[in-house]
């Protein structure tokens, strides 16, 4: 039987995260395996840590959810990790505060995640939740993504990860690189093997917030983090990479080395 954790980390979206909040215990009504939600509140200054406790009161009393505060701000992949060692799955299903799971896929997840039980990481498809369409290419078919062409190729656009609590317990994202999550996840396909890529659409993404890591204000506020991203990326893996890939990594990791040399002399 499959126990699953999903862990939500959230900073100031009290309003948001009560709707990703609420598709997951809806998501969660959809499975007959074992489950558990944990929200992470990452600091926040707007009180949403008192307005879950007031609003999910008896999903705390009754233990569907758990609530974690951090005392200080980590970050989204420091919150994550704190929400990861809270855990009890044997997988753990990282959700954003301001998106939605897809509560009538939730049996087909499971099932696949019982099928791929060796498999480190899982991704599953997104669709804009402004939109309704699919996020990336579409392909027909599910497949493997190993370590050469997840370095090279990547994810087909934005996709839900699902990762082996076990494989993961190895590889914590890396707090200092807010954002960089696949530093980890390559990592990860390194020492346990390939990923999959499912045609599964489990979730809603949301594109339109200004605050999204991946907003233009987000990445110049971590140009710094991305620029050392791109450069361990090439310093760990170059004879993983194509030339193509190396040029491409090269260029952003100077660009922005280059955004972060003027976002500091700014502030």
């Amino acid at each position: 039987m499959i126990f699953l954790s999903i862990i939500t980390p959230t900073y100031n979206r009290k309003e948001l995260v009560i709707q990703t909040i609420n598709s997951t215990i809806d998501f969660v009504k959809h499975t007959d395996c074992e489950t558990e939600i944990i929200v992470v509140d990452d600091a926040s200054t707007d009180f949403t840590y008192e307005y879950l406790k007031k609003i999910y009161n008896k999903e705390l009393t009754a233990g569907d959810i758990r609530l974690f505060r951090s005392e200080k701000n980590l970050g989204v992949t420091g919150a994550k990790n704190l929400g990861a060692k809270q855990a009890g799955g044997e997988w753990l299903l990282f959700m954003d505060s301001d998106d939605l799971l897809i509560p009538d896929v939730a049996e087909d997840l499971i099932n696949i995640l019982h099928k791929y039980k060796d498999s480190p990481i899982i991704f599953f498809r997104c669709k804009g939740l402004e939109t309704g369409y699919l996020i990336g290419p579409h392909f027909r078919d599910p497949y493997e993504l190993t370590l050469k062409e997840f370095l090279n190729k990547g994810t087909p656009g934005e996709c839900l990860p699902v990762v082996k609590s076990s494989s993961f317990s190895q590889f914590f994202y890396n707090t200092k690189l807010r954002g960089c999550e696949g530093l980890t996840y390559a990592q990860m396909i390194n020492e346990f093997g390939a990923a999959r890529v499912e045609t599964l659409i489990a979730r809603k993404y949301r594109r339109d917030n200004d605050d999204r890591l991946s907003s233009g204000k987000g990445l110049i506020s971590r140009s710094c983090c991305l620029a050392k991203y791109h450069a361990l990326i090439l310093s760990n893996y170059y004879n993983k990479l194509y030339i193509t890939t190396i040029i491409k990594t090269s260029l952003k990791a100077i660009f922005y080395l280059f955004m972060c040399i003027i976002f500091k002399v700014k502030h």
